[in-house]
């Protein structure tokens, strides 16, 4: 009898201390979620009362700074990430206040780790820039990619853009330029890239430049990570769409093709309001040759979704819940991966990030008779296929297959040789830019 008047009591005294809670009380509990990281909100709150640009160079960098790294308002760049990240307490974007970025040199995505709540009611925006006139390169949003160059001379073409997407030059046997790929197909677009998960964060790529004038292609949207504890809240907008290629609407040239947008991952415990998500296709110069929609992924326990927020996206993206706990970068697990070792025999630096204008480059040469390129491959057998890409700013894409040359399937040396003319690498002397990426694959 005892306990059965303890248990009475118990409920009771539940009840009394329910009905006692005012609704202010109530409304503090919210749902939250475990972020995985360290030193939460050292870079303090995030509340600007007036439109900013946030600028990614001033990120802390260095062997000793990493993402886990105590912040100081800036950001840190981590390198092996390949992003800029923040550790706010809180973001609070009020209505009429726009938050752009200035890219790092990297040109890497920005990552926003939050310890409590994010509310915009304005405009974040990581739009890829428009296209422009020949010799200039429009600026990608952050983690997005460069859309081709215009053209100038029979032998300084239009350039194909970049990124593992970008468009093609001389789409359609015509001089318009193609547009850029990302999480679809672009009309004469590269391929299609990246995964729904949206590991690793990155954006979008460009559109080609045009073939018969100085019209450049539109450059990439870019990508953004917020991970938030607490609710993420959305009466205003995030923006990651490609830029406009530039152009005369169809005249006497060819125009440059869109950019493809970017990508929006959001995790958090809670999602609400009726604001966007864009992460659009940039149109092109007026031909038919618009860039492809990014990516959007909202994770988030759909029972804990209201408002619209999540239809108004572009493109359109269900709810999903989160891994628990929630998964920030790809898994450290024996996953693929190659770079670039060296080219002609010169190291390449650790974190290139030449601006493909003078006087920037990441390696020169002064004269190309034959090159070899050295590749390192972790986490593959002898049988994947490692493949280079090489890309000059003015002119094509080109692709060359590496062979094997020694190794396990732990790490590896491969190597693409050319021992013919600079013509047939494709890789101008002189004055002329070239951007050689990597990749494996194992199936």
């Amino acid at each position: 009898m005892r306990t059965r008047s303890f248990l009475r009591a118990a409920a009771m005294l539940a009840l009394v201390v329910a009905a006692t809670l005012t609704p202010s009380r109530l409304a503090l509990a919210q749902p939250t979620i475990a972020i995985p990281y360290e030193n939460p909100g050292t870079d303090g709150d995030f509340a600007p009362v007036a439109s900013v640009q946030v600028d990614l160079g001033l990120a802390q960098s260095g062997p000793t700074v990493d993402w886990q790294t105590v912040g100081n308002g800036n950001g840190v760049y981590d390198p092996a990430k390949w992003a800029v990240v923040f550790k706010y307490g809180s973001v609070n974007i009020p209505a009429g206040v726009t938050v752009t970025f200035r890219n790092h040199p990297s040109r890497a995505p920005v990552v926003w780790l939050v310890d409590g709540d994010v509310t915009i009611a304005g405009t974040v925006n990581l739009n890829g820039g428009n296209g422009v006139l020949f010799p200039n390169l429009a600026e990608p949003g952050p983690g997005g990619f460069r859309g081709g160059s215009g053209y100038l001379s029979g032998s300084v073409r239009g350039g194909s853009g970049f990124g593992p997407g970008g468009g093609n030059r001389n789409a359609n046997g015509t001089s318009h330029g193609g547009g850029g790929s990302y999480g679809g197909q672009a009309s004469f677009g590269g391929p299609v890239y990246g995964n729904v998960q949206i590991l690793p964060l990155i954006g979008g790529s460009g559109g080609a430049g045009s073939d018969s004038c100085a019209y450049g292609g539109g450059t990439g949207g870019g990508a953004i990570l917020v991970a938030a504890s607490g609710s993420v809240t959305v009466s205003g907008s995030i923006t990651a769409s490609g830029g406009n290629g530039s152009g005369d609407g169809g005249g006497a040239c060819g125009d440059g093709g869109g950019g493809s947008g970017g990508a929006i991952r959001i995790i958090a415990a809670s999602l609400a309001g009726a604001g966007a998500l864009r992460a659009g296709a940039g149109n092109d110069g007026g031909s038919a040759y618009s860039g492809a929609d990014g990516r959007i992924r909202l994770e988030v326990d759909p029972a804990q979704v209201s408002g619209t927020v999540a239809t108004n996206s572009t493109p359109f993206t269900t709810p999903v819940a989160p891994a628990d706990p929630p998964l920030l970068w790809p898994p450290d697990d024996g996953a693929p991966f190659v770079r670039i070792v060296s080219i002609g025999g010169v190291a390449v630096p650790e974190d290139p990030a030449a601006s493909l204008q003078l006087p920037n480059a990441d390696l020169v040469f002064e004269n190309i008779a034959s090159v070899q390129v050295v590749l390192e491959v972790r986490n593959a057998p002898e049988t994947a296929a490692v493949t280079l890409v090489f890309q000059n700013r003015q002119g094509t894409r080109g692709t060359r297959n590496a062979r094997f040359v020694g190794g396990n399937s732990v790490l590896s040396m491969w190597e693409v040789l050319q021992a013919a003319s600079p013509e047939s690498l494709d890789i101008p002397v002189g004055t002329g830019f070239t951007l050689f990426q990597a990749k494996v694959r194992t199936n």
